[in-house]
């Protein structure tokens, strides 16, 4: 809806300069956010360094223990070709020649010690290779957790960065929203509001002190729907029956069960008169007041149009009393119109014709 301005105080740059503030503190939300952003990768950028280090560590102790498994597992391959003196002099000279200390190994060949020694360095051999294959297999599933969980990581900073970019306002996203469109959403009279055309958020400019708000209108009141019940029961029943000064004489004869059911409504709308009507605290009307109610009620004497304002003008009244709205009746077209400011709330700058 376009916004006219009508007036030389031009008060519709007031609203220009609130939406102006409120997009400035957009934009400082926007800029506190992408700095929290940028702490959020700096951080991630030093733990994955402390994680690459702690890979760095892992990978050394592995290839440390891998040393130390083949080490084993040599020794155990070169105890086993001793079979006899020679061969055992021939496998003391290998170990020398690998570089092992071979001062404490006996010279003299000793099968009980050979198959000792050989079978301690293949068992030890085949515990560090399991210890390696068991590091192996951590260091596997610490790097699949840690990749999934930096896909989660991008996939949510993904997800925000759109919300943020779609949150930001683009052309004319606000639309400062009319006196109807405020009344619907439940605002006071008086409110000046804006709605987010494309998140349907409400954001109220202008909002009315609850002192200067009006009392809530009542929507209805069970002695007032009493009433109308009770007319539209009679004019149900003025089909049925002729009215007027004489036909209404003829029903009572012809029409004499059609015309007894109408008194009957017609005394179900006297007593709900008097009860919409009836001040707290007061007595039993007079027949005297009785009488100048009944004066007042639809009768088979009068004619149907007279019966059908009477019935109108009863409605009315206690509704007046009952402090409701009168009837809406039925809508006209609307004509487009424009609003502006005036004394801080939304008028139409052209009245309907």
């Amino acid at each position: 809806m376009a916004i006219i301005g009508a007036t030389q105080l031009e008060p519709v740059n007031v609203l220009g300069s609130y939406v102006q503030g409120m997009e400035m503190g957009r934009a400082n939300q926007l800029a506190q956010q992408q700095a929290a952003l940028a702490q959020q990768q700096q951080a991630r950028a030093e733990q994955q360094f402390q994680m690459q280090m702690a890979d760095r560590d892992r990978e050394l102790k592995r290839q440390q223990l891998q040393e130390k498994r083949d080490s084993y597992a040599l020794l155990g391959q070169i105890a086993g070709t001793a079979v006899d003196q020679p061969t055992y002099d021939q496998a003391l000279t290998t170990l020398k020649e690998l570089g092992v200390d071979t001062t404490n190994i006996p010279p003299v060949f000793d099968p009980k010690k050979v198959k000792t020694f050989r079978d301690s360095t293949l068992t030890e051999a085949q515990r560090l290779d399991l210890e390696i294959r068991k590091g192996t297999l951590g260091v596997q599933q610490i790097q699949a957790q840690t990749a999934a969980t930096q896909a989660r990581t991008a996939a949510a900073e993904e997800k925000r960065l759109a919300q943020l970019a779609t949150a930001i306002p683009v052309g004319d996203q606000f639309k400062v929203m009319t006196p109807k469109e405020i009344e619907a959403a439940g605002f006071p009279i008086g409110t000046v509001a804006q709605k987010d055309s494309k998140t349907g958020k409400v954001q109220v400019l202008s909002a009315v002190p609850a002192g200067q708000r009006p009392p809530p209108v009542k929507a209805s009141d069970p002695t007032v729907n009493r009433v109308e019940a009770a007319t539209n029961k009679i004019t149900s029943q003025l089909k049925s029956v002729k009215t007027g000064a004489v036909s209404g004489v003829m029903s009572r004869v012809f029409d004499a069960s059609d015309a007894k059911l109408f008194e009957t409504y017609r005394e179900q709308l006297s007593g709900a008169v008097r009860a919409a009507l009836r001040i707290p605290g007061e007595g039993t009307l007079s027949d005297q007041e009785q009488a100048q109610y009944g004066l007042q009620l639809p009768s088979l004497s009068q004619t149907q149009e007279n019966n059908l304002k009477i019935m109108d003008a009863l409605v009315e009244q206690v509704r007046l009393a009952k402090q409701l709205p009168p009837r809406q009746a039925a809508p006209a077209a609307e004509e487009q119109v424009d609003y502006v400011f005036e004394n801080g709330r939304l008028v139409p700058a052209k009245r309907p014709r």
